[in-house]
């Protein structure tokens, strides 16, 4: 832009000083009197500055380049706010998944993370970009994005939206799926602020993903998050064709749930634990919204919990499961106020009424039924 106001102003100059030769072949005066005052001016003002390869180069450094929106450079995102005034933010937000997915072209499977994050806010690049924030009570933010890959690997560095500098920028294998994941060391536990992975298509284009959270999250945790997003992700056709095993994605948390269904049948006070056993089962299926296509996992998933006990505990847990958590969980669906006391003197009264009214809860508890039944 310099450049061209400097050369606009040579010329301008040009023209006047023809301007003046041409007067002056009419009158000597006109002449005499238009040099004096070219002197007194050019006196006057400061000589124009020649443009030199150093200015030229700073003023096109300066000049912001216009950012592409698209999946491989969703650099706008959160950084609007500084961005130059003709700039139009490419974001858009929603109130309905339905209408955020409709802006988008396309569907994200929504993952229920626990840990007291909640999905608040729905946001769209029309067309291209889908993305889900989850907030909890701390303060920390998590941003879950799906898009269509460029192709050529590049937009795995910035999908995200997080440029900041890390101790570790690495790719890691989570189910057989190779995640680039940014994170800072810790003495007990690596944090993590980023992960970028592709999901290959079959028929149609590759999905980008990307999970991220400025404030960071334990790795562990960062695995599992983005275990879910994929697990969600993956069609029918896709678990039948890929290599991924994402038995691992419920390995942790239905170890623990199972835990808690042994060890008490026949004991004092077994009631009481068996609905407590009930209601973590129940919490399981319904965090992780269980459906039907995700059946053969959670059975593998179960059956390498079931590899690891003994035949004694393995027999004891089966008999638990089948003669006293599972009847309590199908009978809490028929008539909850039947078997409430139970519930209510185990302390878990107001946990069972949340998950009994959460949409989907019983389809998810007969996906986990069925998975469980199947090697107990």
């Amino acid at each position: 832009m310099k450049r061209r106001m400097i050369t606009a102003l040579f010329l301008a100059a040009a023209l006047t000083i023809s301007a003046c030769g041409s007067s002056a072949a009419d009158t000597a005066s006109a002449s005499a009197s238009g040099s004096s005052q070219a002197a007194e001016a050019q006196a006057a003002e400061p000589a124009a500055e020649e443009p030199t390869a150093a200015s030229v180069s700073a003023a096109e450094e300066e000049a912001p380049a216009e950012e592409a929106v698209s999946a491989a450079s969703v650099q706008a995102e959160s950084q609007t706010e500084g961005a130059v005034a003709d700039q139009t933010n490419p974001w858009e937000e929603f109130d309905s998944y339905d209408a955020a997915a409709e802006s988008a072209g396309m569907n994200l499977a929504v993952p229920v993370f626990g840990n007291g994050f909640e999905l608040s806010v729905y946001r769209t690049v029309p067309g291209d970009v889908f993305e889900l924030q989850y907030h909890d009570a701390s303060g920390r933010t998590v941003i879950v994005r799906k898009g269509i890959s460029s192709g050529n690997g590049e937009d795995l560095d910035s999908f995200a939206g997080d440029y900041n500098v890390y101790d570790e920028t690495e790719d890691k294998e989570y189910a057989d799926i190779v995640v680039l994941v940014k994170e800072n060391e810790a003495e007990d536990e690596d944090i993590c602020f980023a992960g970028t992975w592709y999901i290959r298509r079959n028929a149609g284009p590759d999905n980008i993903y990307s999970v991220s959270c400025t404030e960071g999250i334990p790795e562990k945790e960062f695995e599992r998050m983005i275990l879910r997003v994929i697990a969600g992700e993956l069609t029918a056709e896709d678990r039948d064709t890929a290599v991924t095993r994402l038995a691992q994605v419920y390995l942790d948390d239905l170890e623990d749930a199972l835990e808690d269904c042994r060890g008490f049948r026949g004991a004092a006070g077994s009631s009481l634990k068996a609905a407590a056993a009930a209601s973590d089962l129940l919490d399981f299926a319904v965090t992780y919204g269980l459906k039907a296509q995700e059946a053969p996992d959670v059975q593998e998933a179960a059956g390498m919990v079931i590899a690891m006990l003994s035949e004694a505990e393995r027999t004891d847990l089966a008999e638990t499961f089948k003669e006293m958590v599972a009847p309590a969980i199908d009978q809490a669906f028929v008539n909850y106020e039947s078997i409430r006391p139970a519930f209510t003197d185990s302390g878990e009264d107001e946990d069972m009424l949340e998950l009994l009214a959460a949409g989907g809860a019983e389809d998810s508890w007969k996906v986990l039924k069925e998975a469980l039944t199947a090697v107990l």
